[in-house]
């Protein structure tokens, strides 16, 4: 698909696309990260890539700039779609860092926060994230991050909370 849209943009077989600027915070991850991507676009789409590390606050500058293509993460304070979808990308009312801007999935997530049904409110959400990453390709979604625990048989009272800060108070040891 995405030779085709390059062709459709007027680069047909790979040739004379202009090298792009990838961007990111100073990071080792990060930098790991960025050379993949670099690695993957000469190798499937002839794409150049140039790598351009800054310090925090000159890559949130160059975000408000308009940059090509950079590495951002988010961390959501629920675990809700509203906290990723509405809050990052909606074009209004949200960081959109990215500047996009589509009123269908808009819509989809203005009617996603104003109802109570789980299921129909996954289905708005859902729509919208098809929109964002499949239908548009506004964002390349490259990992999520994975946490993994091992735990004791004999320990007992512990459970996960995803957003951190463990209750030791609820814990106890067994034989």
């Amino acid at each position: 698909m995405a030779k085709a849209w390059l062709a459709e943009a007027g680069y047909p077989e790979d040739k004379d696309f202009p090298p792009l600027v990838l961007m990111h915070n100073n990071s080792e991850l990060h930098h790991e990260i960025a050379k993949g991507v670099k690695t993957i676009l000469k190798h499937y789409l002839n794409i150049e890539i140039e790598i351009r590390v800054l310090d925090f606050d000159a890559y949130i500058d160059s975000l408000k700039q308009g940059s090509h293509i950079f590495r951002m993460g988010w961390c959501a304070g629920l675990p809700d779609a509203n906290e990723w979808l509405h809050q990052v990308f909606h074009p209004d009312k949200g960081i959109n860092w990215i500047g996009w801007k589509n009123r269908e999935f808009a819509k989809m997530v203005d009617r996603a926060q104003q109802i109570s049904n789980p299921i129909g409110r996954k289905k708005l959400y859902h729509r919208a994230e098809q929109i964002l990453t499949e239908q548009e390709v506004a964002i390349i979604p490259l990992y999520f991050s994975n946490t993994q625990f091992l735990l004791k048989p004999w320990v007992k009272g512990w459970y996960h909370i995803a957003f951190g800060g463990q209750h030791i108070r609820h814990w106890s040891l067994s034989q």
